[in-house]
């Protein structure tokens, strides 16, 4: 899954961290193709085009916070070089409690997002009425696991960091897989249409975070332990 100690760079160990970063970058728009993909088949155009609002939403939304991720893999490469443990596992709190924070906060604020999604995109363009119905069902379903799916961002930042790419590889394609499975699972064969849709998304990103929570466990136990290796300053540490 990636070294557990700093290397020597060398073409083959870079080939050996690029490419599952490469592949998760692959798989993960596969989340909103699989959406349109089975909406496609089972709902009508307005249904279809209120799905694909959405996926912008969420696309935008997500984006705007991708620091998250690329600022904690610096941190942890840093932190990861120097051998300083106690700073590694306060990069991972510190970023995971971050996300986790952001994530509740567009939780909470669904209802204004959500209003400013039809202002924009359903208003002021030519979108139907029934389009914009089915963004609004999508967009308050997904983002009941957005604090989630921010913590994971951090992970996968942390991950990196390391260079554990294959970590970040195996949450990325777990999600796809999921959601592929639960998409066709609840729009398909129970004809539960946008919500669904939304709901088999929501229950992917939800899994994912487990799934970087476990790969997550499996590094600290690499590195001296769940138990071992903090230190209360180093958490509370800005530095």
């Amino acid at each position: 899954m990636g070294a557990a100690g700093p290397q020597t760079a060398t073409l083959k160990s870079a080939f050996q961290i690029a490419w599952p970063a490469s592949l998760a970058a692959i798989v993960t728009p596969l989340l909103g193709l699989i959406d349109a993909g089975v909406m496609a088949r089972a709902a009508p155009q307005d249904t279809l085009a209120g799905a694909s609002l959405a996926a912008a939403v969420f696309s935008l939304l997500y984006w705007t916070f991708g620091f998250l991720r690329i600022s904690l893999s610096g941190l942890t490469a840093q932190a990861h070089g120097a051998q300083d443990e106690f700073r590694l596992r306060s990069h991972l709190v510190q970023g995971a409690a971050l996300g986790a924070g952001v994530g509740l906060l567009l939780t909470v604020l669904g209802g204004p997002i959500t209003a400013l999604a039809q202002l924009v995109l359903v208003e002021t363009t030519a979108a139907s009425s029934g389009a914009g119905d089915a963004m609004t069902t999508y967009i308050k379903v997904r983002l009941l696991a957005a604090p989630f799916v921010l913590a994971t961002y951090a992970a996968l930042g942390w991950f990196t960091g390391q260079g554990r790419t294959g970590l970040l590889m195996l949450v990325t394609t777990s999600m796809a897989a999921i959601n592929a499975g639960l998409s066709i699972l609840l729009v398909l064969h129970f004809d539960f249409g946008i919500t669904g849709l939304a709901t088999a998304t929501a229950i992917a990103e939800v899994s994912g975070a487990l799934i970087a929570g476990a790969g997550v466990a499996y590094v600290l136990s690499r590195r001296g332990g769940l138990i071992t290796g903090w230190s209360i300053k180093a958490l509370l540490s800005d530095a």
